[in-house]
């Protein structure tokens, strides 16, 4: 009979053997070191107490990893990773997970829970919606390889933002920006571990027109905006010609989870050559009425 804990009550090691498991036709995900699976689970801003596991004595065989966070003001977790060993799937198993971590959740004074799927998992959605998980966007993931077309650098100042200013560059991003960026895509995620990201502004006429933060070593832009009255003006291309040449992933840089409502942002990706890789419906359920 298995047996439902949460992860904090489990060795990081049974789930770094669940996980490779899980992930055995991914060579990468096969090398994963229980520090590799540490560190990528503070890059996310997993919770153990929040997260649940199903253990077979002591194998693991199923795990939801959640993040928390506040997000539209609520208290939130977000599930960014779940796993079911080959055996288990086709079973109940992954719905008794999801409704055991909800109740967890509740539990715990979490207001809403959300995830993503991809569109083309109709089960999964079917499955999702009919625990109350209602669907508030899509996400789409966009991809180049090679150096982005049509793009020319501007006479524009392009300058890294030292740490200690990044609040009030999110500010001003915040006032003006229409489009909220995805979970892991916020501020939030950046302030774990801030090495891992490049944060640059570009001014013109000495006033911050645009900016855009990304990370070199894996060539994966987070965000990119360009202010309300520098759209348009090169702004945007001076930005990606910046990150292009700064990536080390060998001229291949990859954008996750991009609002599909936000059309400019997507023309202008396709207009330099990014292409579609998939979509994400994102969904929602809030875990008592307000």
């Amino acid at each position: 009979m298995l047996e439902i804990k949460t992860l904090d009550k489990v060795p990081i090691g049974l789930l770094q053997k669940c996980f490779v498991e899980v992930m055995s036709n991914n060579p990468k995900a096969a090398r994963m070191t229980p520090e590799m699976i540490m560190r990528m689970n503070t890059i996310r801003g997993v919770e153990y107490r929040s997260s649940i596991c199903a253990m077979d004595g002591e194998r693991m065989t199923a795990f939801i990893l959640n993040s928390v966070g506040i997000w539209d003001r609520k208290k939130t977790a977000y599930n960014v990773g779940t796993g079911v060993i080959a055996e288990y799937r086709g079973t109940s198993l992954s719905k008794e997970l999801m409704l055991r971590v909800k109740e967890i959740l509740k539990k715990n004074g979490f207001q809403q829970y959300m995830l993503d799927v991809s569109i083309t998992n109709d089960k999964a959605r079917e499955m999702y919606r009919g625990m109350g998980f209602e669907e508030i966007r899509n996400l789409m993931t966009m991809m180049l390889s090679g150096k982005p077309m049509s793009v020319y650098k501007q006479s524009a100042e392009i300058e890294e933002v030292p740490r200690e200013h990044w609040m009030e560059l999110r500010s001003l991003i915040n006032a003006d920006q229409t489009m909220s960026p995805s979970w892991l895509n916020s501020w939030d995620n950046f302030y774990r571990l801030p090495d891992l990201y490049t944060v640059v502004s570009v001014k013109m006429l000495g006033d911050i027109a645009g900016a855009a933060i990304f990370s070199k070593e894996q060539g994966e832009i987070h965000q990119l905006w360009v202010g309300s009255q520098w759209r348009a003006s090169g702004v945007g291309s001076a930005l990606m010609a910046y990150i292009a040449e700064n990536s080390k992933a060998g001229g291949r840089l990859i954008w996750h989870n991009i609002d599909t409502r936000n059309a400019d942002l997507l023309n202008f990706l396709r207009g330099r050559g990014f292409v579609d890789i998939g979509t994400k419906a994102e969904m929602a359920m809030e875990l008592y009425a307000r």
